[in-house]
């Protein structure tokens, strides 16, 4: 009753196997032959499996990397008693490529417990895998450039302060900017910003060493992390020189683009502590470059971090300064050094003569600290 149940079970998984197209296999320990289902050679595409093959037969078509774990998995399982279990490996094709596939076995033991038959399946899982892997690319690299995205960028940035704080290696992040980007994207539409957003990416990739991890930020900001630099005062002229490097024309449709990028420089430990802080000082110090010019270069320096939080606190009290209405205009007559006449209101300008000064009275705006006292006007603002 028992062999016939077991039969009937086996008939069930041979139909079922069928439909779901997996590879049945049967292994006698007597005979040391493994039997296989007619899918096998569909999948796999060896004809000799129609006849059965040996256990060596079939361990030298796992791949050599997965063939040790498939063994000691096999080895625990008898030891421990087990009767089941599942695993995954690469198997090699008659044509020579690997299949992923996942294998179920079933052990049959005799009264002692010794194995005497094993009975199991392999489905092909390569395309779910290779589907799996699509969306983990995709997950974390720029679908344009095809660079890695800011979330692999920060796990870099995170690795690189782990790796540091073992070897006390010297590393530079470079924080980069298009110049000009916008401009482009205006005057020759989105497809130039794309192509020059991919130039500027390949150019990356070629300039700095193997060891470098280049990362799109999103925009038209790249990341830059440069490992092992000989020396941290080298870090503004290394920037300088990539910079240099990567500068230059391109074309697009008939139409030269200039390729200007501006840099923020900071070195891991010595500008910032962890990766977050690392960051934040090459952004500041990517503001500084940009306010010097397209094309520059700046290392970060602790003085640009009181200039942003100045920044910062002016900001604030000129926002909460509109809202409560405490915002003053003055205004200050310019003199005509010529006629001597000065302008103290907007409506002298109308109907002016070629003789007539046509100068403009400056108005400033300041903001009331008290009730009866106002600000000087020891800072500007960019509004």
């Amino acid at each position: 009753m028992a062999e016939q149940a077991l039969q009937e079970s086996e008939e069930r998984y041979r139909l079922a196997s069928l439909a779901s197209n997996d590879i049945i296999w049967d292994f006698s320990s007597d005979h040391n032959r493994i039997q296989w289902s007619s899918a096998a050679a569909t999948i796999l595409g060896y004809p000799e499996t129609m006849e059965g093959t040996t256990r060596d037969w079939w361990m030298g078509r796992i791949h050599p990397a997965d063939r040790p774990e498939v063994l000691q998995r096999f080895k625990d399982v008898i030891a421990r008693g087990q009767t089941q279990w599942v695993q995954e490996f690469r198997a090699r094709t008659a044509t020579g490529d690997y299949l992923n596939m996942v294998s179920h076995g079933y052990i049959l033991r005799d009264e002692n417990g010794t194995p005497k038959r094993i009975i199991g399946s392999l489905q092909d899982v390569t395309r779910q895998r290779e589907y799996e892997a699509r969306l983990q690319w995709a997950a974390h690299h720029d679908a344009l450039t095809g660079l890695p995205n800011r979330t692999l960028f920060n796990e870099h940035l995170e690795a690189v302060f782990r790796e540091g704080r073992s070897t006390g290696s010297c590393t530079l992040l470079m924080v980069l900017d298009v110049d000009r980007f916008k401009a482009v994207n205006d005057d020759l539409g989105h497809d130039a910003g794309d192509a020059l957003l991919q130039e500027v990416a390949g150019r990356l990739r070629s300039a700095v060493p193997a060891s470098a991890s280049v990362a799109r930020l999103g925009g038209d900001e790249f990341a830059v992390i440069w490992r092992d630099l000989d020396e941290e005062k080298l870090a503004a002229d290394t920037a300088a020189a990539l910079l240099a490097s990567i500068s230059g024309a391109a074309e697009f449709d008939g139409h030269q683009i200039d390729v200007i990028l501006s840099a923020g420089v900071a070195v891991a430990f010595s500008d910032g502590q962890s990766a977050e802080e690392l960051h934040k000082c090459a952004d500041l110090a990517l503001y500084a470059a940009k306010r010097d010019g397209a094309g520059q270069a700046c290392r970060f320096r602790d003085e640009l971090r009181q200039l942003a939080a100045r920044e910062t606190g002016m900001l604030w009290d000129a926002r909460t300064a509109l809202q409560s209405n405490r915002i003053v205009p003055f205004y200050q007559p310019k003199v005509c050094l010529r006629t001597g006449s000065a302008s103290v209101s907007r409506r002298s300008f109308a109907g002016t003569t070629k003789k007539a000064c046509a100068c403009r009275p400056r108005s400033t705006q300041r903001w009331r600290i008290t009730v009866s006292r106002c600000s000087l006007p020891i800072g500007c603002l960019t509004v």
